[in-house]
């Protein structure tokens, strides 16, 4: 990310502390809060900010530093960014191993966080066993689902267990479980911060392991991750950092869930810049919060999540994770000479966390439509947009920040080592003389990982096989970065390891949130893990919708003029097309 937008965070958080210890239902003025800071002025405000503010601050940094960074590594892993602790079952298996450590009175600020810890760790195996009871390995929705009633049962524990406890005991514990900072002391938080910081550090140290799990179980296997071990390790990690929250303010919601994807909104491209941009994000909005907490009905004060929930309600259905990123409206386009247009009045969309596929025979207009994302062809008529904005109005090295392209050939006249081909890709992101970034290293890095491409690193562009070649060239898109990838026929020449490799990569990528429009003529793969299909004929749109509303025989039979049968896959329960003998063959 740019230096400026890092500066930005951190000046979020700066002020969120100045608010958050000025305000209250005993508001000081600026000035007065940096006479306190510094021993001097009123006895009263010195005991206030020092005894209750500072700590209160504190804590809230510490808390929603901590909630935010175990939502991201969630999210990555899970490849689902739906993932939380709260929704996960983890921080209600951390509430209820800390209620469980009070009531045997093993509540001490040392020993409550390792309860919340086991009984988090014990919730993240329970809910494990339960996904794998149901389908079979650790599918991510079932996931979510079994978190759902893990944590449904450890709110049914908790009951219990407070149910014989004095009137003061379940007032308190109520009180706690909606999440509050009102309890905050040095000695207390000193734990917690210690847990949190060791968390943060464990998830910033794999976060490398956690771009490659990001891509897929396969394709992470494929480039020799364990990918088991890595799991169960950020699962552990992301546990840690739930459970010192809990112990230290109770249950607090959606923090995990919203911030990650306002990180992501600053434009981090790996896990490392995201953990960072998350970090800085939740503290300051826990603290500011805790501020409306405290301010909304006072003298009384509402618990914090209550106040997290209601913004995470509200942020929630303003994420633009389905907005279209490349939209073609009723476009035209013809070449130079041609009696007939290529494309005519085509209409298709590519929104963001989905893989959308252009299927056609060939010279029904597939490559065109390409070639008009590149300016190479202008249109007759209808609009092309990026992101809302009309593409014929936009800079192309501002596009190519924002989308990344891999034509259907490329023949370089002179060779390039492997590894500065690569690096081509963040070309659009600097001057005519900047020196790479980190941000450019990791982005590399990353794209040399997704692409499996590291074996000829050091070779020249002329000493590869067209397979090679052809993994390079998405090498090189995907450390260019952005919103949105395009491919237009990415699995020629490659062999049907590295086909499927392709495709998961692209699944992957559209998990993540990018928009992905992929031009293929791989039917049966298009039909496995495209979310939406466009089949085009003679330059208009013959069909399009879900993978099952194309991918059926006679529509596909009429357009490429050969017969054929749909039928289902049995292990995969896809469409499968199979091209049967010619009708005038024996």
């Amino acid at each position: 990310m740019p230096f400026r937008t890092w500066l930005l965070l951190a000046l979020a958080v700066s002020a969120a502390v100045v608010l958050g210890v000025a305000g209250g239902p005993v508001p000081i003025a600026f000035g007065d809060v940096l006479r306190a800071l510094l021993g001097d002025g009123d006895a009263t405000q010195v005991a206030i900010v020092h005894g209750l503010r500072l700590p209160r601050v504190a804590l809230g940094l510490t808390v929603g530093a901590g909630l935010a960074a175990s939502g991201t590594a969630l999210q990555a892993t899970l490849r689902n960014p739906l993932a939380e602790p709260y929704l996960l079952g983890v921080s209600g298996g951390a509430a209820a191993g800390a209620v469980a450590a009070v009531t045997v009175g093993l509540g001490s600020a040392l020993l409550l966080p390792l309860a919340a810890f086991a009984g988090a760790a014990l919730a993240v195996v329970v809910v494990l066993l339960v996904a794998r009871a149901v389908s079979g390995h650790a599918d991510p929705r079932v996931l979510l689902m079994a978190g759902v009633v893990v944590g449904a049962f450890c709110t049914a524990l908790i009951m219990v267990a407070l149910a014989t406890a004095p009137e003061n005991t379940v007032r308190g514990a109520l009180w706690w479980m909606m999440g509050s900072l009102g309890d905050a002391q040095w000695r207390s938080l000193r734990w917690v911060a210690a847990y949190v910081a060791l968390g943060i550090v464990l998830l910033l140290w794999w976060a490398r392991d956690i771009d490659v799990l990001a891509l897929g179980d396969e394709a992470a296997a494929s480039l020799g991750l364990p990918v088991e071990r890595v799991t169960r390790r950020v699962y552990l990690a992301a546990s840690l950092l739930a459970a010192a929250t809990v112990a230290g303010a109770g249950l607090i919601g959606f923090v995990g869930l919203i911030v990650p994807a306002i990180a992501r909104a600053f434009g981090p491209r790996n896990t490392r810049a995201t953990l960072g941009a998350a970090v800085l994000a939740g503290a300051a909005l826990v603290v500011l919060a805790d501020l409306a907490a405290r301010l909304l009905l006072r003298p009384a004060e509402l618990p914090l999540g209550a106040v997290t929930a209601l913004i995470g309600v509200a942020v929630v259905p303003m994420a633009p994770a389905r907005r279209a990123m490349i939209r073609f409206e009723a476009v035209r386009i013809a070449y130079p000479r041609s009696a007939a247009p290529a494309v005519d009045r085509v209409s298709l969309e590519a929104p963001r966390g989905r893989v959308t596929a252009v299927v056609g025979p060939n010279g029904s207009g597939k490559s065109t439509l390409v070639r008009a994302l590149l300016g190479r062809l202008p249109l007759s008529a209808g609009a092309l947009t990026l992101d809302g904005a009309a593409l014929a109005g936009m800079d192309r090295r501002a596009i190519a920040t924002r989308m990344a392209v891999v034509t259907q050939r490329e023949e370089p006249v002179f060779p390039l080592a492997v590894r500065d081909y690569v690096a081509l890709g963040r070309h659009p992101h600097g001057g005519p003389f900047a020196g790479r970034t980190p941000d450019d290293r990791a982005a590399i890095a990353t794209a040399i990982a997704g692409a499996g491409i590291e074996a000829f690193l050091d070779r020249d562009t002329d000493a590869l096989s067209g397979g090679e070649w052809q993994r390079v060239r998405i090498a090189r898109a995907l450390a260019q970065g952005g919103e949105a990838l395009v491919l237009d026929e990415p699995t020629t020449f490659l062999d049907i390891a590295h086909e499927m490799a392709v495709f998961e990569l692209c699944d992957a990528l559209a998990r993540g949130g990018q928009a992905v429009l992929l031009v293929s003529h791989q039917l049966n793969l298009v039909a496995r893990f495209a979310d939406h299909i466009v089949l085009l004929h003679h330059g208009r749109v013959a069909a399009s919708g879900a993978p099952a509303e194309v991918m059926r025989g006679e529509v596909l039979e009429r357009v490429y003029e050969w017969p054929l049968v749909v039928s289902r896959d049995p292990a995969v329960g896809a469409p499968v097309l199979v091209p049967l003998r010619n009708r005038g063959s024996r």
